[in-house]
């Protein structure tokens, strides 16, 4: 490690560790901007996806009344998530925009922009990222879903509607890590529709039962193949 990242990882787990908002107020502004240089710094990817998780502790910490900071942060978060070469940082980047976005954001829209840029980096048929970034993608889009949700039930629905394609595709794909993450934000969004309206079923929903289905028989295949072999 540099002394740079050191100071980072430190910078990390102190404000993970505990409330500092009194103790920086004075100095929260500077502390932000040396950490977006460092996120920006292409020297290494650690020290890139070290500051990027402080920046997450900021805003945990100062955020909710930051509205303005996190207009100029979002900016910032959203290159990394789009440019960088390292998936890693990238999937990081994409945490982070959803975190600062949830607690600072003026409203849903805000929330809307983010997963509308979701969608358009990682949900279109032409898309192509690693696993660990798509499972982020799904993670960060089903979280501010909830404030969607909470401000506009029937614009999460419209939003929702249009990456159906492509979360049926992560309930299809082999990772069980993207089957998950696509399965939260459908039991997000049916439970939420539910409870406004009872019985309620998804305009695609003979789509998404197909494709339940499918998942189903081909894990009785598999288990079936399993305990053949066994014996």
């Amino acid at each position: 490690m540099t002394t740079r990242e050191k100071a980072l990882a430190t910078i990390v787990r102190i404000m993970s560790l505990r409330y500092l908002g009194e103790e920086l107020s004075g100095s929260r502004i500077t502390l932000l901007e040396t950490l977006k240089k460092s996120a920006k710094s292409h020297k290494s990817d650690k020290e890139s996806m070290l500051a990027l998780l402080a920046i997450g502790q900021w805003f945990i910490n100062f955020g909710m009344e930051e509205s303005d900071e996190y207009a100029a942060t979002e900016t910032m978060l959203k290159t990394i998530v789009t440019d960088h070469k390292s998936d890693s940082v990238r999937a990081i980047a994409l945490n982070v925009l959803g975190i600062a976005n949830f607690i600072s954001g003026v409203d849903f829209n805000d929330a809307v922009d983010v997963m509308r840029f979701i969608s358009e980096k990682f949900f279109t048929s032409s898309t192509s990222a690693p696993i660990s970034l798509l499972r982020q993608a799904f993670e960060t889009y089903g979280f501010l879903l909830t404030v969607v949700i909470d401000g506009n039930l029937r614009l999460a629905e419209h939003t929702f509607d249009k990456v159906f394609k492509a979360h049926l595709d992560g309930l299809a794909a082999d990772s069980v890590d993207l089957r998950v993450a696509s399965a939260q934000n459908f039991a997000l969004m049916h439970e939420a529709l539910n409870t406004n309206t009872q019985d309620f079923e998804f305009d695609r929903q003979e789509e998404l039962v197909a494709t339940l289905q499918a998942i189903r028989q081909e894990s009785a295949k598999r288990h079936g193949k399993r305990d053949t072999q066994a014996q």
